[in-house]
């Protein structure tokens, strides 16, 4: 894809979430969608910068050995699995 052709898309895919978002929403998604509004610009940040990943690998291999150890002790839930 081109340059051109990649602002292309970009430009069309913020237009689109543009539309989305003046929508009025209600019912137990609410929260979800305010929370889009509020965060438009940070939510597709990794379409004009390089250096920021489509994904969140990271994140969730930083915490996969804490919900190994929860899955592991039976949860946090007791006091003595949260101790653990």
């Amino acid at each position: 894809m081109t340059e051109r052709g990649y602002k292309r898309q970009v430009q069309m895919i913020e237009k689109q979430l543009g539309q989305l978002i003046q929508r009025t929403f209600k019912g137990l998604g609410r929260n979800l969608f305010e929370r889009y509004r509020k965060y438009r610009n940070s939510l597709f940040i990794f379409l004009d910068r390089l250096d920021v990943p489509a994904h969140n690998n990271a994140c969730e291999r930083a915490l996969r050995p804490s919900v190994i150890r929860r899955k592991v002790l039976c949860s946090f839930r007791s006091d003595w699995g949260a101790q653990a």
